[in-house]
């Protein structure tokens, strides 16, 4: 049984029933922008397959330092499959920038009522989500990922207002700690392996862009190489200067391309080996 629900002519919901996923979503909210959660759970590969911005994770394996933002950062193990997000933790969501609950089969209980409900779908809206991308000049260093998860899930932090940046040395600290709404982000262009924003900051600020931390992501800051930090727990961090300035995330796995100069210099030899093998026939 298939049952279409278009919301605010953006999110478009399939519900699959009787199918080994409950809730698949095909979701056509700004990505750049939105993301949602699904209950029960939408595996990894329906996530893939419906381009979904799911705050439960994309890939079969979630990275640990995403996972554990939902778990007690004094004993955090969060699932390899999907991160738990309690849809009446209103600090998680706000952090992971969530802006629709999804639940299909029975309305979910969290002392509200749905925005819209078609074919026991039940969508639910998230007051203030956090911001995809935001600059902060509010900024507390934190010297491993425990003591980052512990800050960024203790009462009174605010995504939109500060963030917590991992740096051994105690080098990844704001300029300045002055808190103000001067500054601004944009995000203009966001692809799976490239994504632009542009900033705008009264003083030397950090960008947080609320995507997950993974090595191989490399950052520009007005053409200039600068290091990306692991900041909130799981997502990117890049210090900007006064003004305005264009940043560019790019996605390059070193592996990948070890890997393809392997098997070019592989097949290179093949061919060499071939070509001998011709001559010495031929001789």
């Amino acid at each position: 049984m298939f049952a279409d629900l278009w919301l605010f002519g953006r999110v478009y919901i399939l519900s699959v029933r009787e199918m080994a996923n409950p809730s698949a979503v095909v979701e056509n909210t700004d990505a750049a922008r939105e993301r949602l959660v699904v209950y029960p759970y939408m595996f990894a590969n329906g996530s893939i397959a419906t381009h979904s911005a799911n705050a439960q994770g994309y890939t079969a394996i979630v990275p640990a330092w995403y996972s554990e933002l939902s778990a007690d950062p004094a004993n955090a193990c969060g699932s390899v499959e999907h991160v738990d997000i309690p849809p009446t933790d209103s600090q998680l969501l706000r952090l992971l920038s969530v802006k629709y609950l999804v639940s299909s089969g029975k309305p979910l209980d969290i002392g509200r009522e749905p925005i819209r409900v078609e074919s026991d779908v039940y969508v639910y809206g998230v007051a203030d989500p956090g911001p995809r991308a935001v600059v902060v000049s509010r900024a507390m260093a934190a010297s491993s990922n425990r003591e980052a998860l512990s800050l960024v899930r203790s009462a009174g932090f605010d995504p939109a207002q500060m963030a917590v940046i991992e740096s051994a040395n105690g080098a990844a600290r704001a300029a300045s700690e002055e808190s103000g709404n001067a500054a601004s982000a944009v995000i203009t262009i966001y692809e799976s392996q490239r994504v632009v924003v542009e900033t705008d900051s009264p003083s030397a600020s950090w960008l947080i862009l609320n995507d997950t931390w993974y090595p191989g992501w490399r950052a520009q800051v007005n053409g200039k190489e600068t290091p990306i930090y692991r900041a909130n727990g799981a997502f990117r961090g890049v210090p900007v200067p006064a003004g305005r300035s264009v940043v560019e995330f790019a996605y390059r796995n070193n592996l990948f391309l070890l890997g393809g100069a392997i098997s070019l210099a592989t097949c290179g030899l093949a061919l060499a080996a071939l070509a001998a093998m011709r001559l010495r026939r031929n001789a």
